[in-house]
């Protein structure tokens, strides 16, 4: 089973004709994803790689019943795409955005709340829940069916964890790359919960870095969590005030270093990993695969 993205999950795609819509419909209809149509203000009543394509989201929603949608809009209308699609109805948006300002995208996410839209983003590499569906770009390829579920930070890692977990026979049940900046639609901890409410799901991976206080959260919270979590922190060798990538990586202070990271999420229960390959090993032995 998967969290968020279902089997008769119906979905549409913001900015249907950008460049990197065009380079991954074809892999999200290969992946299991149900894509009904495409949103392009100005171009409703047309059709664009046998998809019907509507003016704005509202009407994309009636015309097909669409309840998620992916977001391929740049940084710049990211905020106003994300708060269309709440008010469409829209209940999973994923966005792809790099470079997102802030200060548009905090209050459309917080936007998003109130409507109840679960928004993974906005710089996200996307959702893969193997054998049924994907989001945005995260590889289908990487994937395998399973009972594992995998929260990310970063994109590239999610990928690596991907491989690394699949290479040793250990399945997903989702796989999210919640995106890497500071802001995010939802911070790790509540995927967390999501896959601790999954009968389907018997472990958690989460791929953290430094900077922010979310993987401090989820150790917090890992009192109340039922399964076993396994989480790689990397930035171990970044020092304080340096970023690492992602706006949202830098260590501003010794609470937000790696090595605070891993001591916090070791206390609370965590086996913490210095790698994807030690992780999937760790992840069989747990659960005897």
């Amino acid at each position: 089973m998967s969290i968020l993205l279902k089997r008769d999950s119906r979905v549409i795609i913001q900015n249907i004709h950008s460049t990197y819509a065009r380079n991954m419909i074809g892999q999200m209809r290969d992946a299991g994803t149900a894509i009904v149509g495409g949103v392009a203000a100005g171009a409703g009543g047309t059709s664009y790689l046998d998809l019907p394509v509507f003016d704005t989201v509202a009407e994309a929603v009636r015309q097909t019943g669409a309840d998620t949608s992916v977001i391929y809009t740049p940084a710049f209308g990211v905020a106003d795409a994300i708060v269309e699609a709440a008010d469409g109805g829209i209940k999973l948006a994923a966005a792809t955005a790099e470079h997102a300002p802030v200060h548009d995208v905090m209050p459309a996410l917080a936007y998003a709340r109130t409507k109840d839209t679960w928004v993974i983003g906005p710089n996200a590499l996307g959702l893969l829940s193997p054998g049924q569906g994907m989001l945005c770009g995260l590889p289908p390829a990487f994937g395998l069916p399973g009972r594992v579920g995998v929260i990310s930070r970063s994109g590239t890692l999610s990928i690596a964890m991907l491989r690394a977990l699949t290479a040793n026979g250990v399945g997903q049940s989702t796989a999210v790359s919640i995106g890497g900046d500071s802001i995010v639609g939802r911070r790790p901890v509540e995927y967390a919960h999501l896959f601790d409410a999954d009968p389907q799901t018997d472990a958690i991976v989460v791929v953290g870095e430094i900077g922010g206080g979310k993987e401090a959260e989820l150790a917090e919270a890992m009192g109340g969590l039922s399964k076993p979590v396994f989480a790689m922190i990397v930035g171990r060798s970044a020092p304080e005030g340096r970023t690492l990538g992602h706006a949202g990586a830098l260590a501003r202070n010794a609470s937000e270093t790696a090595a605070s990271k891993i001591e916090r999420l070791k206390q609370a229960g965590a086996t913490v990993c210095i790698s994807p390959l030690a992780t999937a090993q760790a992840v069989r032995q747990e659960l005897g695969l």
